[in-house]
């Protein structure tokens, strides 16, 4: 029954895309709509304000993202847990069918569970990576990144340039220890 599982795995997949993309979408117009509200709230206001209105849209689309990774997590627990499902039940009678895809929805309460767990713990290092890359944005506005004749100045831009490849590869390595560690 190898296409059968094949055909159930493909279609879990999909779905997951599906609404992550769907729900990427909703989080980012929210987003959007946020930062133009408080770009035309600031636009005579001083820098302070002017920072947070950058910062907080972000924030604002991490808390939001919480929510709609802890339905994706959800769905993809309760799909893969189906599949699951129909392989156990395929080892056993010797029988399975297409429709054991969403028999992974009986036990979604501890889906959900591990879900919250999951986003909770992304949601505080994306947080944490936030501040981090306002930290190094701040910087370059204090540290003169651009000379008073409006020319780059090289020792600044090189210094930063260096922090923010730095800050990617600690982000990437930091996101895939996270990953599998929440992963199973």
């Amino acid at each position: 029954d190898y296409w059968l599982f094949f055909g159930m795995t493909l279609l879990a997949i999909f779905l997951i895309i599906v609404a992550g993309i769907v729900l990427g979408l909703i989080n980012t117009g929210i987003t959007n709509l946020i930062a133009r509200i408080l770009g035309f709230a600031v636009t005579n206001a001083g820098d302070a304000a002017k920072i947070s209105a950058v910062i907080i849209p972000q924030i604002i689309s991490l808390v939001i993202g919480i929510f709609l990774n802890v339905f994706v997590i959800t769905l993809s627990g309760a799909l893969f847990c189906g599949i699951y499902s129909a392989l156990s039940r395929k080892s056993n009678t010797g029988v399975c069918d297409f429709g054991d895809l969403f028999s992974g929805f009986q036990k979604i309460m501890p889906c959900v569970i591990v879900a919250i767990i999951m986003s909770l713990i992304q949601f505080i290092y994306q947080l944490i990576m936030v501040f981090f890359g306002a930290a190094v944005g701040i910087s370059a506005v204090g540290a003169g990144i651009i000379t008073k004749d409006v020319q780059l100045n090289p020792a600044v831009f090189g210094g930063l340039f260096l922090a923010l490849i730095s800050f990617v590869l600690i982000s990437i390595v930091a996101n895939l220890i996270i990953s599998v560690l929440t992963s199973f």
